[in-house]
């Protein structure tokens, strides 16, 4: 934390507390039709890179040919090193 805000580690800050930083690492969007759809992810990105080891969290939005937009449901993981 440097002036309240909480900004990424420097030699220069390291002193400072510790909180914890949200970074977009990519996005992904998918096509399906109505219902409960199951999604399997095995860490690829809509921009082709893949996730490294760590933790990450997940916001989840659905939006209809309405361009209605439902509540944002969050997931947490942990990505593992194969």
């Amino acid at each position: 934390m440097v002036s309240g805000i909480c900004v990424a580690q420097t030699r220069r800050n390291a002193h400072s507390g510790t909180c914890t930083r949200a970074v977009s690492a990519g996005s992904l969007a998918l096509s399906e039709g109505a219902g409960n759809v199951g999604v399997f992810f095995h860490g690829g990105l809509a921009n082709g890179h893949t996730l490294k080891p760590g933790s990450y969290t997940v916001l989840i939005t659905a939006t209809n040919s309405a361009h209605q937009v439902s509540t944002t449901a969050s997931l947490s993981f942990t990505a593992n090193a194969r």
